[in-house]
């Protein structure tokens, strides 16, 4: 998906406007959850996100989705990720 389909689809389902977030190489966030669903799209880099339901892996292009209160972790690998984070408080 590109961003401007991304923001589309953002503004369609009722989401504010997407902020930028970067990880570095080499980042792993030990499982967490959030307060808000999280819809994003991959900029650049790739990265894995793993939940309950198994492990995924995103690079440019690519859209997640998580609902609030899901756990989950993130690991990045050997290049800097860019992401475009739409967030949807519950």
């Amino acid at each position: 998906m590109d961003e401007q389909a991304f923001r589309q689809m953002l503004s369609q389902n009722g989401y504010p406007e997407p902020v930028s977030v970067e990880w570095d190489s080499g980042n792993f966030t030990g499982q967490h959850t959030h307060d808000f669903d999280a819809r994003g799209l991959v900029l650049s880099g790739r990265f894995t996100l793993s939940t309950e339901a198994g492990a995924t892996n995103h690079g440019p292009g690519d859209t997640f989705a998580l609902d609030a209160g899901l756990p989950h972790s993130e690991r990045t690998y050997d290049e800097k990720v860019c992401l475009l984070i739409g967030r949807a408080p519950r």
